[in-house]
């Protein structure tokens, strides 16, 4: 990325990468993540998902049994579901 090597400099990616980022006043987030997604691996989630509770973040955490990246192809059952609780989430996190 931009030639910069992620191990040799490792700090110049922070800006990048949210779990850097993360503090008290981080705003409510909900993470969803199917557990067989191939494109990101999901203990990203569960790395990001302990990051929030460590600084006392409101968010929630959404985890698809079987769901892939995005849940493209899901069961569109388990997709409204999964959606309607992201939904509840955010709105009762807005004015």
């Amino acid at each position: 990325m931009a030639g910069h090597d992620p191990d040799a400099e490792p700090e110049w990616f922070d800006r990048y990468c949210p779990i850097r980022n993360i503090s008290a006043q981080y705003s409510p987030i909900v993470l969803i993540h199917g557990t067989a997604d191939t494109d990101v691996p999901f203990e990203e989630s569960v790395k990001m998902d302990a990051k929030l509770s460590q600084f006392r973040v409101d968010h929630r955490f959404l985890r698809v049994p079987g769901g892939s990246h995005g849940l493209s192809g899901d069961d569109p059952a388990v997709q409204a579901r999964v959606f309607k609780e992201a939904m509840d989430f955010v709105k009762a996190h807005t004015g």
